[in-house]
Parts: C-alpha cells; sequence; structure tokens
C-alpha cells in the first residue's frame, strides 16, 4: 500500500480480471469490442495490444473449432464402424457356432476387429495436428471457393446493371434523336408550306386567273380597253376607239393607207 493506494502485482491483475469476467458470464452479459477498448484503456493498455490479443483469441478459436470438427468426425465414423462390426461380425461368428461356416468366420472377425481397434485408439485420442492441418487448407479452399464465387456473382450483377443503364442510356439517346428529328420535320414542313403559300400568294397578285365564265371574260375585256368576245363562234368586236388610236398613231404621209385601213375595219364590222 502505498499513500492511500494499493499496487497489484499482474497476476493478481488477471485473477481479478478473471474473476470478474466470469461474474459477468454468469449474469449473461458479454462485453462488446467497444467495452473492451474502454477496459484496456482504463489499465493502460493500447489499441494495437488489444486488437493483436483478439486476433490471436479469433485464430485460437478457428484452431479450437476446427479440432472438435475433426475429433467428432473421427468419431461419428468410428461409432459407424463399430456398429458395422458388431453386427457382421456377430452374425458370421453365430453362424460358425451352428456349423454353417468354417473356421474363416473367426479369422475375419479378428482381422476385422484388429482395424476397428486401431480406430478406436485414434478417436479417443482426438485429431493430430496433420489432421488439423488437413481440416484446414479444406475449409480454407472451400472459403476461397466461395470468396471467389461471390465476387463472380458481384461482378456478374455489376455488369448486368451496367448493361441496362447503357440501354437505357441508349433508349433516352435514341428518343431525344428521334424527337429532335420529328421537330426538324414538322419545321422544316412549316417552312415549305408557308414558302410555298406566299410564293401562291404572289403568282395569284403576279397573273390573275383566266376567266371562267363570258360575263368574266366580258368584264376582263372591259379592264384592259377593249370589247370582249361574247360567244365564242362569233368574231370579236374591234371598238371605235381602237381605230381612232391607230389612226392618231398613223404617220401624217400616209393618209391613203390609214384611209384604207379604216375602210377595211368598218367592212368587217
Amino acid at each position: 500500500m502505498s499513500e492511500g493506494r494499493r499496487n497489484y502485482s499482474d497476476d493478481e491483475v488477471e485473477e481479478i480480471f478473471r474473476r470478474a469476467l466470469e461474474r459477468q458470464a454468469a449474469a449473461g452479459d458479454g462485453f462488446a469490442h467497444d467495452e473492451l477498448i474502454a477496459a484496456a484503456h482504463e489499465v493502460g493498455l493500447d489499441d494495437d495490444a488489444i486488437e493483436r490479443a483478439v486476433r490471436e483469441l479469433e485464430r485460437d478459436r478457428t484452431e479450437e473449432s476446427i479440432r472438435a470438427a475433426v475429433t467428432r468426425k473421427k468419431r461419428e465414423s468410428w461409432l459407424r464402424h463399430l456398429v458395422t462390426y458388431l453386427v457382421i461380425a456377430g452374425g458370421f461368428l453365430g453362424m460358425h457356432a451352428l456349423g454353417y461356416v468354417g473356421v474363416w468366420a473367426i479369422w475375419m472377425a479378428f482381422g476385422w476387429g484388429m482395424g476397428v481397434a486401431l480406430q478406436t485408439f485414434g478417436a479417443l485420442r482426438g485429431a493430430t495436428e496433420e489432421e488439423v492441418d488437413k481440416e484446414r487448407k479444406k475449409l480454407n479452399r472451400k472459403a476461397r471457393r466461395a470468396a471467389q464465387a461471390k465476387a463472380r456473382a458481384e461482378a456478374k450483377r455489376r455488369k448486368a446493371e451496367e448493361k441496362a443503364r447503357r440501354a437505357k442510356r441508349s433508349h433516352h439517346r435514341s428518343q431525344i434523336e428521334d424527337d429532335l428529328e420529328r421537330v426538324i420535320e414538322d419545321g422544316v414542313s412549316l417552312l415549305l408550306s408557308a414558302a410555298a403559300k406566299k410564293l401562291r400568294e404572289a403568282t395569284e397578285r403576279a397573273e390573275p386567273a383566266p376567266p371562267r365564265t363570258d360575263f368574266e371574260r366580258y368584264v376582263r375585256a372591259k379592264r384592259e380597253g377593249r370589247a370582249a368576245d361574247v360567244h365564242a363562234k362569233e368574231r370579236p368586236r374591234v371598238r371605235v376607239e381602237e381605230a381612232a388610236e391607230e389612226e392618231a398613231r398613223a404617220p401624217e404621209g400616209e393618209p391613203e393607207e390609214a384611209e384604207a385601213r379604216s375602210r377595211r375595219r368598218r367592212r368587217r364590222r
């Protein structure tokens, strides 16, 4: 004891912790990993030491579980073998006692019994280091195969998801392209329709439609300053104003020709 505080040796600390853990286990409560780290900090242990101790404990537990599994398998195999031996060997020995079989039944039971005795010795002794190592390698191979299968399944799942995303993006892009192409086609159609309409309107203004009836032909002829041929079989009538204009346009030195043309027009009328 020093200044009202007691000092404990390593053995005493270990014993105190062991008893506390036993009482904790008896109460049905365990320690979480965080609680274990906090308790280690209280006694001055660092995290690395605790992590190494935890890994060693897990390795020891794995070793013990493998050893127990190998021992259990050996004893189960020995028990099945023993039951088979007792049934078959007992039957042959019974038939030998009744005189149904020869002495070979005794030698068969003896030889088989030696094998069962050796297996009994191995089952009672438990698992050897070679058997434990063999089982550990077997479990490691099994774990690697499981991990590889899981990795392949995960890669396959990611590949399928990526393929689905690419297909979705491609479909979305194709839909956008189709919509854009449709919009462009509609715009071009509207532009062409508008241009055709403007051209048609300009053409109609520049060249009026031909008359469809006699009255329209007459009205158009009146607008153009001449008489219209209302009936198709009649000759077209020339207005007097046109003759007067032609006589006025004739040169002054040719009065005879102008007079002759005037007479011809009057005769045609």
